[in-house]
């Protein structure tokens, strides 16, 4: 082996199998420890040292392209599974992120749904956090109160041992005159101020008639108003604030006028917004999503993904 090679060999033998520092190398070897660096660099470069990494279920090459093309601060991918694998698998990535992301002071606005009801159960040992969380719309039809956004807000706020917000009023009512009458009452009217002024939205991505979607399961909507939203061929919807149609137009429709909650500008004001969504049913929803840069952050699973990047 010619002499080189071998230092090189040894070298790399030393860092990499018996870890040793380049600092306790260089007081063996009796050179400095940037000759160490440089030779462990060329042991790298000519093939002496060969670093291979686990890539499985982990798609850093997706998530690039996903940045790149829809313009995204970030995407996370998680391996397709059923539910409710999945939806366990995109709450902990979220979860994640969400600790990355979150800074002292900030306000969190919190939207509904069955994943980011999980969101939570993934932060139970969080050391406690100067930050808060608050709902960005009312209370949410018939489904369980644990999707409710007030919930999900208030268990943040438990995990985090922080300040949470509640909005005392159901997310859609049935006049403009009840709106307005509840939009008087201060504390909603504070609530509502803080949500507007998030630093950080975390929500859903809603697809109004996939099987067993969970807004379709809720009894929010009347009839009348699941008859608009079919008519207008809607195939995503986020916090019933953002419709968008199967040709990638935004809808606008009465029952919006109806919601308490922040408003479409308000949410799309917020600096940071992250979504958690993935599945079957809802890729032509959150292909949208992202499109319509209605989110800086995607939490999605690979089949999602990979959809996304290769239609339209």
């Amino acid at each position: 082996m010619e002499p080189e090679r071998n230092l090189l060999v040894r070298i790399a033998h030393m860092y990499y199998e018996e870890n040793q520092t380049q600092q306790r190398i260089s007081e063996r070897l009796g050179c400095s420890r940037m000759a160490v660096s440089r030779y462990l660099q060329k042991a790298k470069d000519t093939g002496v040292v060969h670093i291979q990494i686990d890539y499985d279920g982990i798609f850093p090459d997706l998530e690039q392209a996903l940045k790149k093309k829809f313009g995204l601060e970030d995407a996370a991918i998680v391996p397709y599974e059923n539910e409710p694998r999945l939806k366990r698998m995109l709450a902990q990535t979220a979860a994640n992120i969400l600790l990355e992301k979150l800074r002292p002071g900030h306000v969190v606005g919190v939207g509904w749904g069955s994943t980011l009801a999980l969101v939570p159960e993934f932060l139970e040992d969080t050391p406690a956090r100067d930050v808060a969380f608050v709902p960005l719309l009312g209370g949410y039809g018939q489904i369980s109160i644990h999707m409710h956004a007030n919930q999900i807000a208030s268990r943040l706020g438990e995990v985090f041992r922080c300040k949470s917000y509640i909005l005392n009023a159901p997310a859609l009512v049935s006049n403009i005159s009840l709106k307005d009458g509840l939009m008087e009452d201060p504390a909603i009217k504070s609530t509502l101020d803080i949500a507007r002024h998030a630093d950080i939205a975390l929500v859903g991505i809603g697809a109004p008639f996939a099987e067993e979607s969970t807004l379709s399961l809720s009894g929010y909507y009347s009839p009348d108003d699941i008859d608009s939203l079919k008519a207008s061929q809607v195939e995503c919807n986020l916090l019933s604030i953002i419709y968008i149609d199967k040709d990638g137009k935004e809808r606008k429709f009465d029952m919006v006028e109806r919601n308490i909650g922040v408003t479409a500008e308000e949410y799309k004001h917020i600096p940071l917004k992250m979504a958690v969504a993935g599945g079957q049913g809802k890729l032509f929803a959150i292909r949208s999503a992202i499109e319509h840069r209605l989110v800086d952050i995607i939490v999605t699973d690979e089949k999602t993904a990979e959809f996304c990047l290769r239609n339209r």
